[in-house]
């Protein structure tokens, strides 16, 4: 279908919080309350105010393949990855190289922080210093320093390498890299 975002309460019931999601995989929530999506099947990212109303946030730039996954940095920057996956996209892809995008507040246009070997989760450090990449292709994790701008630069070598098909990520507040692999889930201190 065209996508469905389930909330879970605090009773233990699911209820469905969005439907017609443009079959939005990525979810982050920005410092203003807004919901943000990287919405694979409307190959943009969108915006859903607290009112409901969604909008396409994606300024002008190269044509989307499959926005993927997303993180929103305190003052509203937006970075995505940009695979090329199924339900939408070619599934024989998923090594392609594909860009990370910046979007920056009030930007006029989109930004490519450079090229990943099937990019796919995204996650920011707790101090916003450091974000890290996979390459679901590659099976690499790709570390880039965040300036004080909000703009990227990628490390020469991968931060965590050897990976099989490292998909979502998450970090928890000691800065401890959680990776989904296709054989479980692996943990990385932020020391390597």
């Amino acid at each position: 279908g065209k996508g469905v975002i389930n909330a879970l309460g605090s009773d233990g019931k699911v209820t469905v919080f969005m439907s017609g999601t443009g079959n939005a995989n990525g979810l982050a929530w920005a410092p203003d309350g807004s919901l943000m999506m990287a919405q694979m099947g409307a190959k943009r990212i969108g915006r859903r105010d607290e009112s409901g109303n969604v909008t396409n946030v994606t300024p002008p730039g190269p044509p989307l393949h499959t926005p993927d996954d997303l993180v929103v940095r305190s003052d509203g920057t937006i970075y995505f990855t940009d695979g090329d996956f199924c339900p939408i996209g070619n599934a024989l892809a998923f090594n392609a190289l594909l860009p990370v995008y910046v979007i920056e507040p009030s930007a006029s246009m989109l930004v490519s922080a450079g090229n990943i070997s099937g990019p796919n989760g995204i996650e920011l450090s707790p101090d916003e210093q450091t974000l890290y990449v996979n390459g679901f292709g590659e099976g690499n994790v790709w570390r880039y320093k965040v300036a004080p701008d909000g703009s990227l630069t990628k490390d020469a070598r991968p931060f965590v390498g050897g990976l099989t098909r490292p998909d979502s990520l998450c970090l928890d507040a000691a800065g401890n890299l959680y990776i989904a692999v296709s054989n479980g889930l692996l943990v990385v201190r932020p020391d390597g």
